[in-house]
């Protein structure tokens, strides 16, 4: 098997990847692995290289190790050309890592080389758009405009990490966009005007915003959020109920959806703006169409780990 290191030096609020590298190279010369190791030089570059790696070694069983944070998770599952003969691990050094938030035991063990090196595979659900493969979460509306600023999501998440995505969508409420979507998630209809529309496989958006307390990233199904035109003063509220996971709260203005395929698009035609586990992405046509792929991806964890189940 091909171990292959990607590591994000802008992950989190330091640049581990000399050390991390230097880790690499001692613990796999102890376990006879001959790593390759590749540091990220671009917005996307670990998607490129996982492609470049997958024809690469088209014939052989790969892993992968994504060093970095929930968008180097993304960015790298999305480059994967052949996920029967591929897995891939997460070492977590950035700021949220919010699909390791499904699993509970000894979260630590996500930061040690060893464990996830000798770790076990966990087969979970992705969202599927096209070349898109997200495991966690996909969003439209509030915060689109503020994620698709790297600049100044860098500086807000070095300064208030655990807070970078709410504030993000605290900056979109003052702007009070609200968009009409037309939405069918399987075939019923569902178009509206809406503040925020969330498409949920795990348990996290941003760190500290779950609205779900049992969703299961292997289950087949996926998990939609649509919260519907308000006031400000009404989607402050709302915000604070769903990181509170009190859904209950919001009133008839939130619908909360299962499901396993979400058709969207912007009624006035627009270029469809989306978020992908922080990362910026958007749809060339203005339309999208988002699907479960059922235990598609071969997730590696350590031995010490779990995904929670509905009572934890």
């Amino acid at each position: 098997m091909r171990h292959i290191f990607i590591i994000n030096p802008a992950a989190g609020k330091h640049d581990i990847s000399e050390t991390i590298r230097t880790d690499i190279e001692k613990i796999c010369a102890e376990r006879n692995i001959d790593p390759l190791i590749f540091i990220s030089e671009y917005a996307g570059y670990e998607r490129d290289m996982t492609r470049k790696m997958c024809t690469l070694f088209s014939n052989e069983p790969i892993r992968f190790y994504s060093i970095g944070g929930s968008g180097t998770l993304y960015q790298i599952i999305s480059g994967i050309t052949n996920f029967e003969t591929t897995e891939v691990a997460c070492f977590a050094s950035g700021l949220t890592n919010d699909l390791l938030k499904c699993y509970v035991g000894d979260i630590s063990a996500f930061r040690s080389l060893e464990k996830l090196i000798d770790g076990k595979t966990d087969y979970l659900d992705l969202i599927e758009m096209g070349d898109v493969k997200c495991p966690n979460f996909i969003s439209f509306g509030l915060g689109t405009g503020y994620f698709s600023d790297r600049f100044l999501f860098r500086v807000m998440s070095t300064i208030a990490p655990q807070f970078s995505y709410t504030l993000g969508i605290i900056s979109d409420l003052l702007c009070n966009q609200i968009i009409h979507y037309e939405i069918k998630i399987d075939g019923v209809e569902y178009s509206n005007p809406y503040a925020l529309v969330v498409c949920f496989n795990g348990l996290c958006m941003g760190g500290s915003i779950i609205p779900y307390r049992s969703p299961r990233p292997n289950d087949g199904t996926l998990n939609f959020v649509l919260i519907e035109n308000m006031s400000r003063l009404e989607q402050f509220k709302t915000l604070f109920a769903l990181k509170a996971g009190k859904t209950d709260k919001i009133g008839s203005k939130i619908r909360m959806i299962k499901g396993t395929k979400m058709e969207v698009a912007r009624k006035d035609g627009q270029l469809l703006l989306f978020n992908c586990d922080g990362e910026g992405e958007c749809s060339t046509n203005g339309s999208a169409t988002f699907r479960v792929k059922p235990k598609s991806l071969q997730f590696i964890v350590p031995r010490e780990v779990q995904i929670l189940s509905a009572e934890e």
